[in-house]
């Protein structure tokens, strides 16, 4: 149904109509004098991308939502050779009611501009002509009337004319289209005026090739560097498919999509569009290049860990040496690492800057690299910035927003150079990099306009020893062995295949351990293949198999009685045991299966699994898994009334396949898996003596008090925090710390984490920092960045945690965890539509190459609660209603992290009857589980307390793996949540270094 706001008679042309929230106006350009039409008008919202040109006759028509544009927006109608128009939206909804005309008054020009003469004139192309094949600028939207792509050209001459302009015509699959060439000032680094007097307009056709548009008419005379565009105005076939090639030099850019739209700035890309220019052959003509002598200078100093290894001899005497030529200034300079750690100013006379140069050299180093709080802002005023740091973060990426001229400046071979040269391009600064620069080139740069040709690469120069081979134990290969240089972070994993590789020196020693194995040092040697074989721990492995053997190794599957180790995929069981005289309708049962969704209603009701409601396209699909009643096979399509009625008291199990492991047994139909139900007199029996199942209640598990301490009780301090508890002061405490590292060939993460929590008590940003530096010296290591994102997710530092989890998400990108921490981050950042992708994602299986099955339930309870919490902040139009209107909550929700797969320990939980029940991660008592963890990468176990008995409960953790002398040992995070869930919902996280649980201690106590 149409609602309109006005009448519209058949006379008036003017449309203003609403369509399920969408609104159309139509209307005429006309010249206030001439009363003619206006060809080619601007006519937008300003930066809303709701914009157009009118045509040849002056019509144009705006279509867009009611919801974009508020009654405060500004719409504004501009054309060369007129006054600019802007109303209200309020405003212009009052005038379309009168009329649909809208008139422009004409601008009278400034006469007082350039002429040019006849002086002997010389030719200069100036722009870029050498394309790239990566890169494109293109229009694909033929209702995108008004879009510009536009680059920046720099004038070197006094009174240069515009000749011609040529650019590189990749794709033209349009027929012809009309442009107009516009010509701006660039004010701050972005287009200002525009210089053109009249519509330069012109029609391209070629399919592909260089395009030649004669500028010569319109007269164009310029003095500095400007930002030339193409702006797309007409489409004369059905629909427009044009490209042009961008430079293979970096510049800048930019693009706006509509008319009235914001610009969008490129710092790395420049297009291939070049101008052949004329300027007066006199001396005269030439641009004075000699920068101007600022007044105020910011000087950023990067103090993180990595800096300690700059040639600062070097960078101080270019420093020096520009205050010298700049003789006069005020200098404030800004210490950073993982934030801002001082500043300080200083005014320089004479070019005397003897005081600032001492501080520099006095500078500690420690902690990562965060550039969230520097360039950012210019409160100081300074006219220049000079920025010594490398371009490398852990965090926040290097931008700067200040459009200011920087110079960026280092010694580091390791430098991301094409990141610096882009900042420093922003604000029409350099690049210095002095392990390639003289002195007198680099203060030529500093001194003087001098364009940045040098195009750097990134590649790391460095030569790289790498060791690569295969890791086995009798001929079988050995996946998710881990393999370390001996007293470095440096570290790698083999794959399923047993392959690594691992950069690495020869003498230096490979420490190598995998799940079950013993651990084995290898020395390496200058051969670069090194396979690696590892003997089996005899003695564990034969308790294992004893194990194994008395657990009677089979299990009722789909398939039939299977060893539950060849089982490869999910199995969820409801035996008779699990079947009583409550229930009383098969619905029940099914929905006591985890990861089946129930929805619909009447005729439209289903069984599903959650993990198969989303494709990975995002929309809902119907996943219907078939289901199977003693081995006679029922589809949902028709839906659930057709299945036959059954006596739930003969049914022996209900079991489900939820991949498409169910086409090996039931084809095309077992896609979406499958429901299988048997009853008595079809189902065979296992014969085994009936098992005792781990209940609370159960005889023979009464807790016992034992004398176990407290885990805060029990935790030794270190020989260092002994040392660092004697200080009387801050001071002394920061002189015994840097006294510390400086005796340590290799600084432990246990040193970290505790000198990080010590000086908390003295200075929380000096502790910050501290923790920080893991960043640094270990970017390569998941195992010690996830002790460092858990520590910062403990203190709520969520935007930091999230860099971190990212990072991790690079180097294990098909381990399980890796994902789901993400989810979980990006939430607690806000990012909600990424962590609600992630979600539908991980519960669908549809991430390439990883397996989320067995995380597949914390998942599902993450993904409820991230509904119950968030579902009116993204879009839920593809979850099932019965998923959404579920009730979630928990009385208490635990979970235990750790970050190590290997790792072995054994979790207790008392209730209040004094009943416990204990899970045991270890290969001993639970090899499926661990290996499962080792294959698909995951680490996180969750347990519920819900409408549980009133109390108190106690939780008690011992580990059982030894690690001596590690420096980088195993860390826990424990998450417990009161009221899981609901808006009233709390939490705390507790981190540790999990051989501090040893002996067994209690680690916590909660009252239900």
């Amino acid at each position: 149904m149409k609602n309109y706001f006005f009448l519209i008679s058949y006379f008036f042309l003017t449309t203003f109509l609403f369509a399920q929230n969408d609104i159309t106006v139509v209307g005429y350009i006309y010249d206030s004098e001439t009363k003619q039409s206006l060809a080619y008008v601007n006519i937008g919202f300003v930066e809303k991308a709701v914009g157009t040109v009118s045509d040849e006759g002056g019509y144009f028509q705006l279509d867009y939502s009611s919801v974009k544009i508020s009654l405060d927006d500004v719409l504004q109608i501009s054309s060369i050779g007129y006054e600019t128009k802007k109303l209200k939206a309020s405003e212009f909804y009052v005038q379309l009611g009168k009329s649909n005309k809208i008139y422009l008054k004409p601008e009278p020009f400034n006469l007082d501009e350039v002429v040019i003469g006849n002086d002997k004139r010389k030719n200069l192309t100036v722009g870029s002509s050498k394309t790239k094949e990566n890169s494109r600028g293109y229009w694909l939207n033929k209702e995108a009337l008004g879009g510009e792509i536009a680059t920046k050209i720099n004038i070197k001459h006094k009174n240069t004319r515009l000749e011609d302009l040529r650019l590189q015509v990749v794709k033209n699959n349009s027929g012809s289209i009309k442009v107009r060439v516009n010509v701006y000032e660039e004010i701050n680094g972005m287009p200002g005026k525009n210089l053109a007097t009249a519509n330069m307009l012109h029609t391209i056709s070629i399919p592909f090739g260089e395009e030649i548009i004669d500028l010569k008419p319109y007269n164009i005379v310029v003095n500095d560097n400007i930002i030339v565009s193409i702006e797309l105005i007409q489409v004369f076939g059905s629909y427009v498919d044009f490209e042009v090639a961008t430079s293979r030099y970096k510049g800048k850019a930019y693009t706006r999509h509509l008319s009235q739209d914001a610009w969008k700035r490129y710092d790395e890309e420049l297009m291939a569009f070049s101008l052949r220019t004329t300027y007066p052959d006199k001396k005269s003509s030439e641009k004075d290049l000699t920068r101007i002598a600022p007044e105020y200078i910011t000087l950023y100093w990067d103090t993180s860990l990595s800096m300690q290894e700059r040639a600062i001899e070097s960078e101080l005497e270019l420093l020096s040496d520009y205050l010298k030529k700049i003789k006069t200034t005020s200098v404030e300079v800004i210490k950073f690492s993982s934030k801002i750690s001082e500043s300080k100013v200083f005014p320089i006379t004479r070019g005397k800057g003897d005081e600032l140069i001492q501080y520099l050299k006095d500078t500690h180093y420690d902690g990562a690299t965060n550039y969230a709080g520097i360039l950012k802002e210019n409160t100081f005023d300074a006219q220049t910035l000079l920025v010594f740091t490398d371009g490398n973060s852990q965090f926040e990426a290097l931008q700067q927003l200040v459009y200011v001229p920087a110079f960026y400046i280092n010694t580091s071979s390791d430098a991301n150079k094409e990141l610096l040269q882009t900042q420093a391009n922003y604000g029409e600064g350099h690049y210095i990099d002095l392990q390639k620069s003289t002195k007198k080139d680099a203060l030529n740069f500093m001194l003087n306009e001098i364009e940045d040709e040098t195009v750097y690469d990134n590649v790391n120069t460095k030569v790289a020893n790498t060791i690569y081979g295969v890791v086995t134990s009798d001929s079988l290969f050995i996946q998710g062995a881990k393999i370390s240089i001996k007293n470095s972070y440096v570290q790698t994993i083999s794959d399923v295949s047993g392959n690594y590789n691992i950069e690495a020196s020869e003498d230096d020693i490979l420490q190598v351990s995998a799940l079950g194995m013993l651990p084995k040092d290898v020395l390496v040697s200058n051969n670069q293949n090194l396979d690696i074989n590892l003997k089996p721990d005899g003695q564990l492995l034969e308790e294992v198999i004893l194990k194994a053997k008395a657990k009677k190794e089979m299990v009722m599957t789909p398939y039939g009685i299977k060893d539950i180790n060849s089982v490869g995929y999910s199995i969820s069981e409801i035996t008779d045991e699990d079947i009583n005289a409550s229930h009383q309708t098969l619905e029940q049962l099914i929905a006591k299966l985890p990861g089946v969704l129930i929805t619909g209603i009447g005729a439209e009701r289903r069984y599903s699994f959650l993990r198969n409601v989303f494709s990975t396209t995002g929309l809902y699909v119907d996943p219907n898994p078939i289901i199977v009643i003693d081995d006679v096979i029922y589809e949902q399509k028709d839906g659930l009334d057709y299945l036959p009625a059954i006596d739930l008291q003969t049914i022996a199990s209900i079991k489900t396949i939820k991949s498409v492991a169910g086409t090996n047994r039931y084809g095309s139909l077992g896609a979406f898996g499958a429901i299988i139900i048997k009853t008595e007199g079809t189902s065979p029996k296992l014969i085994e003596a009936e098992k005792a199942k781990p209940s609370a209640l159960a005889k023979g598990n009464d807790y016992i008090e034992e004398a176990i301490t407290v885990f805060e009780i029990n935790k030794e301090p270190s020989k260092y925090i002994k040392q660092l508890n004697a200080a009387t002061t801050f001071e002394a405490a920061q002189n015994i710390y840097k006294s510390q590292k400086q005796q340590m060939d290799v600084v432990s993460i246990s040193y970290v984490i505790e000198a990080s929590e010590y000086f908390e008590k003295w200075d929380k940003d000096f502790a910050n920092n501290i923790l920080s530096s893991i960043a640094e010296f270990a970017y390569n290591n998941p195992k010690a960045l996830l002790t460092l994102a858990y520590k910062l997710e403990a203190q709520k530092k969520y935007n930091e945690a999230k860099y971190i989890y990212e990072r991790i998400a690079i180097l294990k990108p098909t381990d399980a965890q890796s994902h789901r921490n993400l989810a979980q981050i990006y939430e607690k950042t806000e990012a909600f539509a990424e962590a609600f992708q992630l979600y539908k994602l991980m519960l669908s299986n549809s991430i390439d190459g990883v397996d989320f099955m067995g995380m597949e339930q914390v998942i599902a309870n993450e993904f409820s609660h991230f509904l119950a919490q968030h579902r009116t902040k993204v879009d839920v139009s593809d979850i099932p209603a019965d998923y959404l209107n579920a009730k979630f909550k928990y009385d208490k929700r635990i979970v235990f992290e750790w970050n190590e797969p290997n790792t072995e320990f054994e979790l207790q939980f008392v209730n209040p009857q004094k009943k416990y029940f204990k899970l045991s991660h270890t290969l001993l008592d639970n090899p499926e589980r661990m290996l499962d963890e080792v294959s698909n990468g995951y680490t996180t176990e969750e347990y519920i307390i819900d409408d549980a008995e009133a109390g108190e409960w106690i939780i008690n953790i011992e580990s059982l793996t030894e690690e001596l002398n590690s420096i980088n040992p195993t860390y826990l995070k424990y998450t417990v949540y009161k009221n899981y869930g609901l808006p009233s919902e709390t939490y705390k996280v507790k981190v540790v270094k999990l051989s501090d649980c040893k002996p067994k201690v209690t680690f916590d106590k909660l009252v239900n």
